[in-house]
């Protein structure tokens, strides 16, 4: 009997307890912090991107080879990897009638 009377006493207060808590919490709004580490995660990757960008032109313009005297990537000057990492893309000219591998 003892241990009856404990559970419906345990099982009352739990119950009270849930009605009380709210049944809906809204999403908290992100913080200062978090806001600071996705632009933080957002300028990584777009150095990365650059630096891979960079790499790419590099290997192509240095293994391409053509006749061609007018040829755009042979007078081509790589830009600073700074450039490549604020606008994540291949510089390299696309001017060759040879085509590039």
């Amino acid at each position: 009997m003892r241990n009856i009377l404990l559970f419906f006493m345990v099982l009352t207060a739990s119950n009270k307890a849930l009605e009380e808590f709210p049944q809906h919490m809204e999403d908290p709004e992100p913080s200062e912090e978090v806001e600071h580490w996705r632009e933080g995660i957002e300028d990584l990757v777009s150095g990365a991107k650059g630096l891979e960008f960079y790499l790419t032109d590099k290997i192509k313009s240095e293994k391409h080879t053509c006749d061609v005297k007018s040829c755009a990537i042979k007078a081509w000057e790589q830009p600073e990897l700074d450039k490549y990492k604020k606008e994540p893309k291949s510089y390299l000219p696309n001017d060759c009638k040879e085509t590039q591998e």
